[in-house]
């Protein structure tokens, strides 16, 4: 307990929503101290539940393995602390964060806080859980990876949202019900499968509600009921997910100057 009478950070504010401010006087939810680094705000800017944020922990684990080989020959001693870092956290998430669940079997928790309470969902901003190996964390063949995209995909998320023709992901920061192109381009960019790809990439034209645009979120009944009507992430992770496509699975679509035009029948 010494840590929260000199603790680092800490945030406060007057608000209405209790996700823009943190518990016990801005210092956040308590943690038992397991290697992993500490994240009071989501990639959402909402508040973490649990402060170990496995994705986030995730990206770091990765970003300082690149530090090392960027700065190894320049700066050793500080090269060989990221490194070290890096291994310490992956293998405290995979001693910590895996999580049994009754019909996923063994799951990336969302987050942990070192005592044993997990929180069991995803949020579609990035990192998120779907985008493990998109960041370089896993292989999106790992059997634990496809359990927990598995979970990720499905109404045990509890930020899954299926509408009579939408499906995907949202966030608690966009409310109930809404979902966020991005977690439909991130279903994309970690798919092997042909039909669910073209699939998706139908629900993201449509999504859009003839704008020209992808947004921050909609309404997973109605894609004319959207928020952020030109946000920029959404619309830059589009643009990658296509430039994939085009060279990993060319087949699947059609470019002409660039522009999106067609998809292609599955059977074709």
């Amino acid at each position: 307990m010494q840590e929260f009478k000199n603790e680092a950070y800490k945030f406060s504010r007057l608000t209405r929503t209790t996700t823009e401010t943190l518990m016990m006087e801005g210092i956040g939810a308590p943690v038992k101290r397991i290697g992993l680094v500490k994240s009071q705000f989501r990639p959402s800017d909402d508040s973490t539940t649990f402060p170990f944020l496995i994705p986030s922990n995730a990206f770091a684990s990765v970003e300082l393995s690149h530090l090392y080989e960027m700065i190894d020959t320049t700066s050793p001693d500080i090269a060989k602390k990221a490194k070290n870092l890096s291994q310490i956290i992956r293998d405290s998430i995979y001693s910590n964060a895996i999580i049994p669940h009754k019909h996923f079997e063994n799951i990336f928790a969302y987050e942990i806080d070192g005592y044993g309470s997990s929180n069991l969902m995803d949020d579609a901003n990035l990192p998120s859980l779907l985008s493990l190996p998109y960041f370089g964390f896993i292989d999106n063949d790992d059997k634990i990876y496809l359990k927990t995209r598995d979970f990720v995909l499905s109404d045990w998320n509890k930020f899954w949202f299926n509408g009579e023709k939408f499906q995907g992901v949202g966030s608690p920061h966009t409310g109930l019900g809404y979902i966020w192109p991005m977690s439909l381009c991130m279903k994309i960019l970690t798919s092997t499968n042909d039909q669910e790809i073209l699939e998706t990439l139908e629900l993201l034209k449509e999504s859009s509600a003839d704008t020209g645009l992808t947004h921050e979120s909609f309404y997973y009944n109605d894609p004319n009921n959207y928020t952020r009507s030109w946000f920029a992430w959404a619309n830059s992770l589009f643009g990658e997910t296509i430039l994939h496509l085009a060279k990993e699975k060319p087949d699947l679509i059609m470019i002409d100057d660039f522009k999106f035009i067609k998809l292609l029948d599955a059977s074709k």
